[in-house]
């Protein structure tokens, strides 16, 4: 068992990090995720050959962190998943999505979310850019990288949801009603919030 990391390779948005003993497994634990029964209903409903599947971190793996050479230090996986709890019972109050306890080479252990570990020997990034993920609301890839400063957070809603959002007159709560939520520059956020201002808004940073 260990995490995998699901991205769409057209518009670059990362889907999240599942939990699962096999790749298949992973788009199973996705799809699932989204209401559907596993991967293969998911691509009757919505066909699409567009998404990439990464192996990530299991027990006893090696994984480094920091983005800067201040903040990096490496570390070994000692649990993922619900079995973080047991050993850190209070890391549950954050709400993390794929919880990873991690036993830092420096002596502390922390929970941290899977995504933000690396393998071990990844060099620390120095000024981290970001990619523009508006490719998950227009179809194509954007060229735009950058800091994260000049980027920000919109939950978009898909056309595939819209038609049960408006019958049901309620928005929902994310990630539960099929909302995406995407980081994207600023010039980028703002088209998308005139030219599709119903179903788009901003989040407000450190809520995402």
């Amino acid at each position: 068992m260990r995490y995998w990391k699901i991205e769409n390779t057209k518009s670059g948005l990362v889907m999240g990090a599942y939990l699962a003993d096999s790749e298949e497994g992973a788009l199973d634990a996705m799809a699932r995720d989204a209401g559907y029964r596993d991967h293969a209903h998911a691509c009757e409903v919505a066909p699409g050959d567009d998404l990439l599947v990464t192996a990530l971190w299991g027990v006893d793996d090696r994984v480094e962190g920091g983005d800067t050479p201040e903040d990096y230090d490496t570390g070994t996986v000692l649990a993922i998943g619900d079995d973080v709890y047991e050993h850190e019972p209070t890391a549950r109050e954050r709400g993390l999505v794929s919880p990873v306890l991690v036993a830092w080479d420096s002596g502390v252990r922390t929970v941290v979310e899977a995504l933000d570990l690396r393998e071990e020997g990844e060099a620390p990034l120095e000024t981290p850019e970001w990619r523009c993920q508006c490719g998950e609301v227009v179809g194509e890839l954007c060229s735009w990288t950058g800091p994260r400063s000049e980027t920000v957070v919109l939950e978009w809603m898909p056309p595939c949801f819209r038609g049960s959002v408006e019958a049901a007159r309620n928005w929902g709560v994310y990630p539960e009603n099929g909302a995406v939520r995407i980081r994207v520059a600023r010039d980028c956020a703002d088209l998308i919030l005139e030219t599709d201002a119903d179903w788009a808004f901003e989040v407000e940073e450190g809520m995402e």
